[in-house]
């Protein structure tokens, strides 16, 4: 079991992160009896799918709706769960594809040349 400032040193967040994922149920740390809290490897393995879910892209809200806090650390929910997490990411996949879209439709389809006048001296500069 390891006290929050070891767990914070062992995995590189920081205590206010801690704190932060707890209070949205992402991770459980136990309590001794005067109330502090201590860790062990169910929250290593809560914290290591919260941090990966978060690389991904989601938001704590969405990694808390998700199940996050169940404890299991290498399956999202049971089958549901798996559902949930592809339902999620799938959504995250268009909303990314159709902003590139329109991107791609609001950039001019011509190319842009860089042109330095003669008397320039960042022209100078270049061809030297």
């Amino acid at each position: 079991m390891y006290a929050i400032g070891a767990f914070a040193k062992l995995t590189g967040a920081t205590p206010k992160a801690l704190y932060l994922y707890e209070r949205h149920g992402l991770i459980q740390p136990r309590r001794t009896r005067a109330g502090y809290r201590r860790y062990t490897m169910r929250e290593l393995h809560q914290l290591s799918r919260v941090l990966a879910l978060k690389t991904l892209g989601l938001s704590l809200q969405e990694i808390a709706r998700l199940g996050s806090g169940s404890g299991a650390p290498t399956r999202v929910n049971a089958e549901g769960g798996c559902a949930a997490l592809h339902d999620v990411l799938s959504r995250r996949c268009s909303r990314i594809l159709a902003s590139v879209d329109r991107v791609d439709h609001s950039v001019p389809r011509q190319r842009f040349r860089l042109s330095v006048p003669s008397s320039s001296p960042a022209r100078h500069r270049i061809e030297t």
